[in-house]
């Protein structure tokens, strides 16, 4: 047996609904996501905040011609400042008041960057900083391995 209704299908009305249950799961999840990620930020964005209030930047390569760039900018423009200076500026920096960390006035807030680099360019960094860099390790373990020869 078949239980039918005497009214017809009201496509307006069965679009409407579907339309406001899909908008009201997608608020929850968005809701749900911003508070979330207020109360438990991911470790990139705990570190990309580090990186700001220490003033550093960070280049890292995940591939032989692109990786990531953090810009490390200071919301108060100093590295070596008191506590007391940093608590004030980052006060002022949660009122809206402090400096924008990220590189242009239109986006404030983007400090992270995904880079590529052209073929000459990674040569030169790889013939001149991570030969250095190779250098300057060597000799730290030359110099540690004669430190524990000499307490042996």
């Amino acid at each position: 047996m078949q239980n039918k209704t005497n009214s017809d299908e009201n496509w307006v009305i069965f679009f409407f609904v579907s339309t406001l249950v899909m908008y009201t799961i997608a608020g929850i999840q968005y809701g749900g996501r911003y508070l979330v990620k207020k109360w438990f930020p991911l470790p990139t964005e705990e570190f990309t905040d580090l990186c700001s209030v220490t003033n550093i930047s960070v280049l890292i390569f995940d591939d032989s011609f692109g990786g990531y760039y953090i810009h490390g900018r200071s919301p108060y423009g100093f590295t070596e400042i008191s506590t007391e200076n940093l608590r004030r500026s980052l006060e002022q920096e949660s009122r809206g008041k402090g400096q924008i960390r990220g590189l242009s006035p239109e986006e404030p807030d983007l400090q992270t960057y995904q880079i590529y680099i052209p073929l000459k360019l990674f040569e030169t960094y790889r013939t001149t900083y991570v030969q250095e860099l190779n250098t300057t390790v060597n000799e730290a373990q030359q110099k540690n391995q004669a430190l524990s020869n000499a307490a042996s």
